[in-house]
């Protein structure tokens, strides 16, 4: 694909590639951040859940810091 213009206006079908695109990822992010803040908030109100956790421990930490990173991979995959 040749680079365009800055000025140059994009296509109709460039327009709707990169949206879906942009899409998709900003979906994935919203995903992925319920998630982890969702771990977090049950942990916090709920005594019998943040326990529950505790047994596990190594599995909820690694979960919920791949659901963070996830998050901004999906955003950092836009900027470059």
């Amino acid at each position: 694909m040749t680079k365009r213009q800055s000025n140059s206006p994009i296509s109709e079908a460039e327009y709707w590639r990169m949206f879906d695109s942009v899409r998709g990822d900003v979906d994935a992010a919203i995903k992925t951040n319920h998630a982890y803040t969702k771990i977090h908030e049950l942990a916090g109100s709920n005594v019998a859940i943040f326990n529950k956790y505790q047994r596990f421990a190594h599995f909820w930490n690694v979960s919920s810091y791949a659901f963070q990173a996830t998050f901004f991979v999906s955003f950092w995959a836009n900027i470059r």
